[in-house]
């Protein structure tokens, strides 16, 4: 359930780190602001997605550890 929470966060960290690592380029330091701005609609992104797979039906349920262990 917590799959595109915790995929969406690594995947920004990813790019943070990256930009972070060529603080030696004047405009890496613009790119960083806008990652660092963006973090926070990428967090409720995420959490809207948690929501909408929870609604729909889609996440994870009592019965999905024993479906998943039946498939062949």
């Amino acid at each position: 359930m917590l799959v595109e929470l915790f995929a969406l966060e690594f995947i920004w960290s990813a790019i943070s780190i990256a930009t972070t690592s060529f603080s030696g380029i004047v405009r890496t330091i613009s790119v960083n602001r806008v990652i660092s701005n963006l973090a926070p609609s990428i967090w409720i992104i995420a959490y809207l997605l948690v929501v909408y797979r929870v609604s729909t039906g889609r996440a994870w349920k009592k019965d999905t550890e024993e479906k998943l262990s039946l498939l062949p």
